[in-house]
């Protein structure tokens, strides 16, 4: 096989591996995703629709399994990892180009497809912010749209087949190489953001810097630098983000929220309203949430509520928000029949 093309299917799939990585990360890591039984489901048709691939492409007899009970999602996440180095030797073994090209692809189409249902049961149960994948090759073919959907990817197989290591379609084997270190270390660095671990994760997301310097992960730096208590490194990374990406989302939202941690109110809710203008944003509810906390602490509720309830259409199964907009508007109610009552008594 050639190698520019081994390097674009290596680069490919770490893209599409790293992003389901990322995934089971929040799901392992968070107790009430693990047991949520649509996210055991998702797994379990991902476990046997993985055991059907493999057996199917590579050990040429049909699959079968009579045990009908869930099966770990610690254990499937292995599966996972041991399939994705069954595929990065396929890619490196001297085999027929087309057919391990149409193997590897497929195998991605699948990774993402978990991926996306994974990735949109987590953002419907949690606030957490999940990063999609830098594309190359593949292609978004749905675009994320205003109802919480999430973004479907797919690798076409033409793309791959037709490439012929032109100038502008060659990827070098140190880009990729470069890319997947990257990957691996923002992965890292979440992880040991679970683990509580936040002088590690920030470690690992000044590592990934020296390998990529994206807005994505001098945010990332800036979080972990915020849970370290060092707020005045966190707002300098967010900074460094804005001017890397100006219409990257995070940093403003987060520059805001640490703005709010020093009761700097007004200045908070500045940012907090350029985060929300920002075209590039995957929870486009954090700035509103955000914003309607300072207006909590101006004792605007009025205004909090507008803000909370604006979260709300941008995320409606989050049960929190519907809490919070719950118990404000039943304490604006007896506020009001309070106020009401009070004046009936001085007339």
């Amino acid at each position: 096989m050639d190698d520019n093309l081994k390097n674009l299917l290596i680069s490919e799939l770490t893209t599409a591996t790293a992003y389901l990585e990322r995934i089971f990360h929040v799901i392992i890591h968070l107790s009430g995703l693990k047991s949520n039984l649509d996210v055991r489901k998702q797994i379990t048709r991902f476990h046997y629709e993985l055991g059907d691939f493999l057996e199917e492409n590579l050990f040429r007899h049909e699959y079968t399994n009579e045990n009908t009970t869930m099966p770990e999602i610690k254990n499937v996440h292995c599966e996972f990892l041991s399939a994705n180095q069954i595929m990065d030797s396929m890619i490196l073994l001297d085999l027929n180009q087309e057919k391990v090209s149409r193997l590897i692809v497929d195998y991605i189409n699948l990774v993402y497809k978990t991926a996306r249902l994974l990735h949109l049961s987590c953002r419907e149960k949690t606030q957490l912010q999940i990063e999609y994948p830098r594309t190359g090759l593949t292609t978004i073919i749905q675009e994320e749209d205003a109802k919480n959907t999430v973004a479907c990817f797919q690798l076409k197989h033409e793309n791959i087949l037709g490439f012929k290591g032109t100038d502008n379609a060659i990827i070098s084997s140190l880009e990729w190489q470069r890319n997947k270190k990257y990957d691996e270390l923002v992965a890292q660095g979440h992880d040991a953001i679970f683990q509580k671990n936040n002088t590690l994760a920030l470690s690992k997301f000044e590592k990934a810097l020296n390998y990529k310097e994206t807005a994505e992960v001098l945010t990332l730096a800036g979080w972990a630098s915020h849970l370290n208590g060092n707020n005045e490194k966190a707002k300098s990374y967010c900074l460094k983000a804005i001017r890397e990406n100006p219409n990257y989302g995070p940093p403003y939202n987060d520059l805001g929220t640490y703005l709010l941690s020093e009761d700097l109110i007004e200045e908070g809710l500045k940012w907090f309203e350029m985060a929300k203008k920002c075209s590039s944003y995957q929870n486009r509810e954090y700035p509103y949430i955000n914003a309607g906390r300072a207006y909590v602490a101006k004792k605007d509720f009025p205004r909090a509520l507008e803000e909370f309830s604006k979260a709300l259409t941008l995320a409606p199964f989050n049960d929190e928000l519907h809490e919070t907009v719950r118990k404000l508007k039943e304490s604006l109610r007896k506020s009001t029949t309070f106020q009401g009552s009070h004046h009936e008594r001085n007339t």
